[in-house]
């Protein structure tokens, strides 16, 4: 019991000799991406894609939307100390437009940055999200009511797969 009562007093000793000692922290700074997209009247998109960077140095983050809308090079990039801009104009998606199309960030999983996504269609409303590096896609809005039941049941399906596989331990997930 003595040694118990001794170990306990030096801890207790130790503690309060260190406690008025600062101790160093460091943190890593994080600023988000966005990407805008807006539709025009006439059915073309503008798309800005502003990611954050270390003047010519910027993290490998590159927005795909499917179908390839993002493949050909952006009309204009302007840096700064701290971002980069890319802007993609005049984009004719098709007919289907982009409803119901995924936008995924290639590199975000590797990231601890976040994406602030705002989509504006012709009609001026405004949808918002952020995409996480756990989570670096989302599929574009979903404006007519057969592209939103369909977007509804993928997901359903989705999901029930998911839980059915890992119900049945043919999945398994690490928790975090």
């Amino acid at each position: 019991m003595k040694r118990l009562f001794l170990a306990l007093r030096s801890s207790l000793l130790l503690c309060a000799a260190l406690g008025p000692v600062p101790m160093l922290a460091s943190s890593h700074e994080v600023r988000p991406a966005f990407l805008s997209v807006t539709e025009r009247p006439d059915g073309r998109y503008d798309i800005l894609w502003k990611q954050p960077s270390m003047g010519e140095v910027a993290v490998r983050l590159v927005p795909h939307i499917e179908g390839g809308v993002l493949d050909r090079a952006p009309s204009d990039i302007q840096s700064a100390s701290d971002f980069r801009v890319s802007v993609w104009r005049d984009i004719d998606p098709g007919a289907r437009a982009l409803e119901g199309r995924t936008l995924e960030i290639e590199g975000l999983g590797e990231t601890i940055t976040d994406v602030l996504v705002a989509v504006t269609p012709a009609d001026g409303t405004t949808a918002q999200g952020i995409l996480h590096p756990q989570s670096p896609r989302m599929t574009l809005l979903v404006r007519r009511r057969i592209m939103l039941i369909k977007t509804i049941t993928a997901f359903t399906v989705a999901h029930s797969i998911t839980l059915a596989a890992t119900t049945m331990h043919l999945v398994f997930v690490q928790p975090a």
